[in-house]
């Protein structure tokens, strides 16, 4: 018999997945807490928790005898990990990580740069193992992808600020994401587009290594400049990937 919370966490999700994708529109009210339980096959105290979690994250309102009602985006909690999440889900996924990216090319360069600065000894050492992981795993995507996650959660987190660490801890889910969507792209596109790497993962190794030595002198300048080219160039790939699903897309 599956736990209230594990019903619960599932209420949320799907909800949450609705109201993203728009499916379930902004203004929308929803249905009772009764009818929602009967609808989804869950008791009224796991609807009503469902409910108030949505409510927390600035999802939905609940106002005496105008009912539940799911409320604009811009009244979101964008930041909130499962909003991320749900996000990431859609058919509109490519876009959403375009626009994180946005937020990580403001955050992650000033916080490799501050990194640089002020990480001690054993910090340096685990943001260059992580590098090593990256490359052993170079034949390897889904290895990949966690030894990346784990190098820029390292850099977010040896910067000496808590703000930023704290919008870097928020930022995991699309940081890990984002590679799920980017590594494997690297071994699709034509290799001219890395010149003068050999390949496109060569380009990112390459790149994974100077930020990590940078970091590893304490080179702040470095670090910052080579953090901004990396995901500049991850800006470049969503944008082929971006025009290339729209060229499929289109009729013939």
């Amino acid at each position: 018999m599956p736990r209230v919370g594990n019903l619960h966490t599932q209420v949320v999700n799907e909800l949450g997945r609705a109201i993203v994708s728009g499916r379930l529109a902004a203004g929308t009210v929803l249905p009772s807490e009764a009818e929602l339980a009967a609808e989804m096959g869950v008791s009224r105290t796991v609807a009503r928790e469902a409910l108030k979690s949505l409510a927390a994250r600035g999802m939905v309102m609940a106002r005496p005898r105008a009912g539940t009602r799911i409320l604009a985006s811009d009244r979101w909690s964008g930041l909130d990990p499962d909003i991320i999440r749900w996000r990431l889900t859609g058919d509109d996924r490519l876009e959403r990580l375009r626009e994180l990216l946005e937020l990580r090319l403001l955050v992650e360069p000033a916080a490799a740069g501050l990194t640089a600065e002020r990480a001690d000894a054993d910090r340096r050492q685990a943001i260059w193992r992580a590098f090593e992981s990256i490359a052993a795993a170079r034949e390897d995507p889904e290895t990949w992808i966690e030894a990346a996650a784990e190098m820029h959660a390292l850099i977010l987190g040896g910067c000496g600020n808590e703000l930023l660490a704290g919008i870097g801890r928020l930022l995991r889910a699309a940081i890990l994401e984002s590679r799920h969507v980017a590594r494997p792209a690297l071994d699709e596109l034509p290799p001219e587009l890395a010149a003068p790497h050999a390949s496109p993962v060569d380009e990112a190794l390459a790149r994974y290594e100077s930020i990590a030595a940078a970091i590893r002198d304490g080179d702040a300048g470095a670090s910052e400049r080579e953090m901004r080219g990396l995901l500049q160039r991850v800006a470049e790939l969503y944008d082929y990937l971006i025009d290339r699903a729209a060229r499929e897309g289109a009729p013939g």
